[in-house]
């Protein structure tokens, strides 16, 4: 049986309002697991040891996938209209946005765009990703940057429209978990 769209919407919002309706229960490990499952019931693909604060929005959920490790703070909103990935042990603070796409600027015309975050990325508070774009593996993102273009890895970025500050070096690297 084929559901239609209008449907599909329905369940993923009902999903969703139950996977917000339990962030009030302390973050304990059997609370995540339910919370990842209730994801993996809309197609995202999602890790082990993952934690979710209140609030998260996700549009599609099909295009989503979240690694090992991962720690979204609260209110993360995830506009998937093509790929997201986020790496390992990623850590993002409150109100994280990310938007798989854009527009023509002459058109107006979709541009969906990946949006790929790399492996033992910080992202600060009120940022927004907007894809296509690739965050690099130990890039610490700035609170309250615009990021519209892809950034090398170990860096320390920041700003609107987001831009290398500096590079990282082994001492600010040395506090990196290693799997």
């Amino acid at each position: 049986m084929r559901i239609s769209g209008s449907l599909r919407y329905l369940y993923r919002r009902g999903v969703l309002c139950v996977f917000n309706g339990i962030a009030f229960l302390p973050h304990f490990q059997p609370v995540q697991k339910i919370r990842a499952s209730l994801l993996r019931s809309l197609r995202c693909v999602v890790g082990s040891d993952v934690q979710f604060s209140e609030s998260f929005y996700v549009l599609n959920g099909a295009n989503l996938e979240i690694d090992d490790g991962v720690r979204l703070g609260s209110f993360c909103r995830i506009w998937d209209f093509s790929r997201v990935l986020l790496g390992r042990r990623l850590l993002a603070s409150h109100n994280l946005t990310i938007v798989a796409g854009t527009h023509d600027a002459e058109s107006l015309a979709d541009l969906p765009g990946p949006v790929v975050i790399e492996e033992d990325v910080w992202i600060g508070t009120n940022v927004t990703i907007v894809g296509p774009v690739v965050i690099g593996c130990g890039t610490i993102v700035g609170a309250g940057s615009v990021v519209l273009k892809d950034l090398p890895r170990n860096t320390i970025c920041a700003g609107v429209p987001c831009k290398v500050i500096r590079t990282r070096d082994k001492a600010d690297r040395s506090n990196l978990r290693t799997p």
